[in-house]
């Protein structure tokens, strides 16, 4: 189940890295001034480093293997009918 987990959440962290990277190019882009879009690039970047991290810390810190219940989820069992 930790595997599943896992491969839920690397889909996630290609999400966060391509939208910061949509982020980033529109900031480029589009920016009147090329040190204000140094700047904000550089600040957007340094704030998407340090939360992406703690994030990842977070989610593997997590005890997946008592949430998710060994493949039980916390229902009760049943004999199908």
């Amino acid at each position: 189940m930790q595997l599943i987990a896992w491969a839920f959440y690397s889909v996630l962290i290609v999400t966060y890295v391509a939208s910061a990277g949509f982020v980033l190019f529109h900031i480029f882009r589009y920016s009147l001034c090329r040190t204000n879009a140094l700047f904000g690039a550089s600040f957007f970047f340094i704030v998407f480093i340090l939360l992406f991290f703690i994030n990842i810390s977070l989610f593997s810190a997590l005890p997946l293997d008592e949430l998710i219940g060994g493949g039980n989820l916390g229902f009760p069992q049943s004999n199908g009918f």
